[in-house]
């Protein structure tokens, strides 16, 4: 479990949000620094997207392929 918090350390101002595929695959995290980061287990950062806005919430596809991201400014990007 440790060196899966570890993963957190490099989001910047916390996490708000954080969502798995649903093959398990990967998770997503979501922070207040406005940036959506995806993870796998291996402790690799797969993509980073900038939101611009604290992140409120994630939600992926049923087919895990698409990631939707709500800021508090109101407003949901396709990331």
């Amino acid at each position: 479990m440790r060196e899966y918090l570890e993963f957190f350390s490099y989001q910047s101002g916390g996490i708000n949000s954080l969502r798995f595929t649903p093959d398990g695959k990967y998770f997503a995290t979501g922070g207040m620094d406005g940036t959506v980061k995806v993870w796998d287990f291996q402790g690799r950062q797969v993509s980073e997207y900038d939101l611009q806005a604290d992140v409120f919430g994630l939600s992926f596809s049923a087919d895990g392929k698409n990631l939707v991201a709500s800021g508090y400014d109101g407003t949901a990007k396709l990331v």
